[in-house]
């Protein structure tokens, strides 16, 4: 029996250290090294200006192959009504070359995309105090998310989704001391606009942390089959 307890709580250590390796933290520790992007940090899916919509992504490390939540950290130019637009598009990529060329909607090459409505998607936001930005700060969590991103490298992008004449610009923040760091690269954030209506290419270089937070899971299956490993174990050890 103690050896079958052993093996469990290296089970549970490997898992746990696993965890740490994977993800990314670009939000934590809240503070004055949460600062706002100095150039090129505005997101927006358009509506009505399809070739302007743009995102800042950043990579990370999945080691685990279900995200279950996203969070980002921004700033816009107003206290009221932070929470005007459609809705939000998330996607995961497996290369920035894939996100370059994803179409005005943000939805081509991905690994994984899905669209959080404002009326009726599973989202919170949080007031952030404290921090470096220049306007007001705020969190924005997705829960329950669940989406099979695999494993391996990924990058992710999120931006609201609305009209380019909406005048809440959402931007997003950055950390230059983050809690985990996402593939173990800093300050190698990229922007996307595959439509080209910026005039900035498809591509190009944004240069922080971007302050994006991602909790990975494994499959409820992969805890299934550990769970019966463990006890076929457990019989074939009391059986000798």
């Amino acid at each position: 029996m103690k050896r079958i307890i052993t093996l469990s709580m290296a089970v549970v250590s490997s898992a746990t250290f696993s965890q740490v390796l994977g993800g990314m933290d670009h939000i934590n520790v809240v503070g004055p090294d949460l600062v706002s992007t100095a150039a090129n940090g505005r997101i927006e899916v358009s509506t009505d200006l399809p070739e302007t919509s743009r995102m800042v992504i950043d990579d990370f490390y999945a080691d685990q192959n279900i995200l279950k939540t996203v969070e980002m950290a921004f700033e816009n130019t107003s206290t009221l009504d932070i929470d005007r637009p459609n809705g939000w598009r998330i996607s995961i990529w497996s290369s920035a070359t894939d996100a370059a060329a994803s179409g005005n909607d943000l939805t081509g090459n991905v690994v994984q995309t899905t669209y959080v409505d404002f009326a009726t998607g599973s989202w919170t936001t949080t007031p952030l105090f404290g921090t470096g930005a220049t306007n007001f700060a705020s969190k924005i969590t997705f829960s329950n998310l669940n989406l099979d991103i695999g494993t391996g490298v990924r990058y992710i992008g999120v931006a609201p989704v609305q009209a380019s004449t909406n005048q809440i610009k959402w931007r997003i923040l950055a950390h230059k001391n983050p809690f985990l760091l996402g593939n173990n690269t800093a300050n190698d954030s990229l922007g996307i606009n595959p439509g080209g209506g910026l005039g900035l290419g498809t591509l190009y270089s944004v240069g922080t942390n971007a302050a994006y937070s991602v909790e990975l899971v494994p499959e409820p299956l992969s805890f299934l089959a550990l769970g019966l490993g463990l006890v076929a174990l457990t019989k074939k050890r009391r059986a000798h």
